[in-house]
């Protein structure tokens, strides 16, 4: 069965500097190509509509976030839904793919990522 992903990242680029915004583009799409590799189906919405992509994460077999996500307030609330939700969130490819093929992941709040989500910006 293939899994679908949601990647929880920010989409706010405004006061993004150019280099800085292509680098996190070629981030991103190293993740995509990651993410079809291990045999996951990417969703990634550019939507700012807040209950679709809620509803979107609701559809999700599992979260993994990418970039700056504690910084943006919008992603903290899709994560915190998640949680919520029970889905299983990844910070890494590795242990995403270790979910998926079912070796000794943890299938809830994975890789460190609590009920407790930074409330403000900053490092985590």
């Amino acid at each position: 069965m293939i899994r679908i992903v949601y990647i929880a990242s920010p989409r706010e680029t405004r006061h993004v500097p150019r280099h800085e915004l292509q680098h996190q583009h070629f981030l991103l799409d190293a993740l995509l190509s990651a993410l079809a590799k291990v045999g996951a189906m990417p969703v990634q919405p550019s939507v700012t509509w807040r209950d679709g992509r809620i509803e979107l994460i609701a559809r999700c077999d599992a979260i993994i976030t990418h970039g700056e996500w504690f910084q943006a307030e919008d992603v903290r609330g899709e994560i915190s839904a998640a949680l919520q939700m029970g889905k299983p969130i990844f910070e890494n490819i590795e242990t995403l793919r270790a979910w998926l093929s079912g070796k000794g992941a943890d299938d809830e709040h994975s890789n460190g990522i609590s009920g407790a989500v930074p409330q403000g910006g900053g490092s985590r």
